[in-house]
């Protein structure tokens, strides 16, 4: 630590103050300087908030290091959305935070700053990259393991859903042997229509969101990719936006076809076939998007 009696440093922590006490002493028993500041980076206000603190305390900032980072230790299935996004918010928008609080005042205190910043840029897409890889990882291990579920090749097969979809919805929802029709995992999802009882809207219809949350987020992610890359989801989706009686507006078409993806990945699971584009509509469907076309 030799080079740190040539540093003024500011150690950031969130949560750990006795840890980062702990570092405090030790570069101070070397002769080093330093102060703590607690903070979350993946909150901007408290970023800029440190960040203008120790501009106030040192009057510059030549040296950036983001090394904030956490894990969760639990089986990737078991990880919920909530906790996915705190890593992601504090790897990623962490650092983005980080930079561009720091990263201007480098600039402006001197030339020497643009490396500071050439290097922190630099790092960030070296920790993106490392990111990714990980991903990759997590992918090839749910992938292996959906091989292990009969169903999930046939679910896989529907162009637009990938192994996160897949994964995620036999997670929420469980052993689809468990139903005998396609309304109860759209139950299950909160997908079901019910009279909205508010003033304002009494009388009209809504999603009745009574169900878990997490299922009824992943289908509707799933819709934007499918309506997108799906010929066959895209025709039914612009259909719902422009049929002559009781068009949907874009979330609530979005919503219909989250209920026929739950319907599509039932009856591929109960009956064991591949997604078929020729089927998945149906003959009076068909009619009806063609008679729109025309």
């Amino acid at each position: 630590m030799e080079h740190l009696r040539r540093a003024y440093l500011n150690l950031n922590y969130s949560k750990s103050e006795d840890k980062a006490k702990e570092v405090l002493k030790e570069i101070q028993d070397k002769g080093g300087e330093a102060v703590i500041y607690k903070a979350d980076v993946s909150v901007s206000k408290e970023v800029n908030n440190m960040v203008e603190d120790v501009m106030g305390i040192f009057g510059k900032i030549d040296i950036l290091v983001n090394n904030a980072g956490i894990t969760d230790p639990r089986f990737f299935l078991d990880i919920k959305e909530e906790g996915w996004n705190r890593m992601i918010n504090i790897h990623l928008k962490g650092t983005f935070n980080c930079c561009g609080f720091v990263v201007p005042h480098m600039i402006k205190m001197r030339k020497e700053g643009l490396k500071g910043a050439y290097i922190r840029l630099h790092s960030y897409h070296d920790e993106i990259e490392f990111l990714k890889g990980q991903l990759e990882t997590i992918d090839k291990n749910m992938e292996e393991l959906l091989k292990k579920i009969d169903i999930a090749e046939y679910l896989l097969s529907i162009l637009g859903i990938g192994i996160i979809t897949v994964a995620g919805f036999l997670t929420e929802g469980g052993d689809l042997a468990n139903y005998s029709h396609f309304k109860q995992i759209q139950k299950l999802a909160g997908l079901n229509i019910a009279e909205n009882q508010s003033r304002k809207h009494k009388g009209k219809a809504k999603n009745s969101k009574r169900g878990r949350p997490e299922l009824r987020n992943l289908l509707y992610k799933s819709s934007l990719t499918l309506v997108a890359k799906n010929k066959e989801f895209k025709a039914l989706y612009n259909y719902f936006l422009k049929r002559p009686k009781n068009p949907l507006k874009a979330k609530q078409a979005l919503i219909a076809i989250s209920v026929k993806l739950v319907r599509v990945m039932f009856a591929l699971a109960k009956k064991r076939e591949n997604y078929d584009p020729q089927k998945v509509l149906g003959e009076y469907r068909m009619m009806q998007i063609n008679q729109l076309a025309a």
